[in-house]
C-alpha cells in the first residue's frame, strides 16, 4: 500500500499493523455505508492521527 503526502504527514505509521488498519479504513471508505458506519470509521481514522505533542 503506498501512502499520500498527506497520509505521511498526518498518520503514525510506526507498525505493520497501522498499515493495515489504514488499508481497511480505506477500503470501507470505497463502499456505501450509513451514517452510523460513517462516524465509526471517521473515529478509527482520528486514532491514528499524530497528536501535535510527538517529536
Amino acid at each position: 500500500m503506498k501512502l499520500t503526502d498527506y497520509e505521511k504527514r498526518n498518520y503514525v505509521m510506526k507498525d505493520k499493523e497501522d498499515f493495515i488498519i489504514l488499508s481497511k479504513i480505506r477500503e470501507l471508505e470505497k463502499r456505501k455505508l450509513n451514517n452510523k458506519d460513517k462516524e465509526t470509521v471517521k473515529i478509527i481514522r482520528a486514532q491514528l492521527k499524530k497528536t501535535g505533542d510527538c517529536h
